[in-house]
């Protein structure tokens, strides 16, 4: 595999972590108070 798509791969698996732990804590906080 090329450096290329693993680069690739590990920029999408940070982000997805990212937006669900963004997520996660959004939702431990209330949804109410985001607006959601």
């Amino acid at each position: 595999m090329a450096p290329r798509s693993l680069y690739l791969l590990a920029v999408l698996l940070f982000s997805a972590n990212l937006f669900a732990g963004v997520g996660f804590a959004a939702a431990a906080e209330g949804p109410e108070d985001k607006g959601l």
